[in-house]
């Protein structure tokens, strides 16, 4: 039977949270040194690509050498989180529409990636 180290581990690799402002919290910082699976960006943390890619690489640096999940809420059209600076994506509904396409193959090119 896992330790309970080992279960608070194991639970909080399965969480994935969001924080407010451009800067991780001491409480973010924490949960991912405690094995948080992943964060999620929206509108309140994302600023230019420059900020972006800090954030991201000031967030896997808090999991030292284990993987952690960014992701952004970021579904293109009204719902775009990652707007000046980043790729424009049409809505995923619009690329559903193209019949004359494999749906979302001609966007994958073009998606938006901050590397850290």
């Amino acid at each position: 039977m896992p330790r309970p180290a080992e279960l608070e581990q194991l639970a909080a690799s399965i969480l994935m949270v969001g924080f407010p402002g451009h800067t991780p919290t001491a409480e973010v910082r924490d949960l991912i040194g405690r094995g948080l699976g992943g964060t999620i960006l929206f509108a309140r943390n994302v600023g230019d690509p420059e900020q972006t890619s800090a954030l991201c690489r000031e967030l896997k640096s808090a999991a030292k050498d284990r993987p952690l999940l960014i992701s952004v809420d970021q579904e293109g059209g009204r719902v775009a989180r990652l707007r000046s600076g980043f790729t424009e994506l049409p809505a995923m509904r619009a690329l559903g529409y193209k019949p004359a396409e494999p749906p979302a193959i001609p966007a994958m090119p073009h998606m938006p990636v901050a590397y850290g």
